[in-house]
């Protein structure tokens, strides 16, 4: 889908794109599916207004049970959301994230889904 939430063709090659994937909602037609729908894209706006490139960094978001994951692009690295709070977890992404890049690899995890820390693994 792109940023409104409309449906791309299949043809479209993710060269020149900057979204990634979403991924783990099965039915748009359905409620459920529609808000996770809502949630992916709400989580790319924030993520993009932090200064972060989906392009570069993003490689999905996964929606599961109504908590969203990132995927990192190269790494494969899940940085855990969660389901409420997306403005201030991403912002403690970012807060954090100069320090991940230092480290030469990125983390295998990332959880920011608790109050007031980030369990890095």
């Amino acid at each position: 889908v792109d940023e409104c939430g409309v449906v791309l063709s299949g043809r479209i090659s993710s060269g020149g794109v900057d979204l990634p994937l979403i991924t783990g909602v099965s039915d748009l037609n359905g409620e459920e599916g529609r808000r996770g729908l809502i949630k992916a894209l709400e989580a790319l706006r924030i993520f993009k207004e932090y200064g972060f490139s989906p392009a570069k960094q993003l490689s999905e978001i996964h929606i599961e049970n109504e908590e969203i994951i990132f995927i990192w692009l190269d790494v494969g690295s899940v940085i855990r959301v969660g389901r409420k709070n997306l403005e201030e977890r991403i912002r403690k992404l970012k807060s954090i994230y100069h320090l991940l890049e230092e480290k030469g690899s990125f983390p295998e995890l990332v959880d920011l889904r608790f109050k007031h820390q980030v369990v890095v693994r």
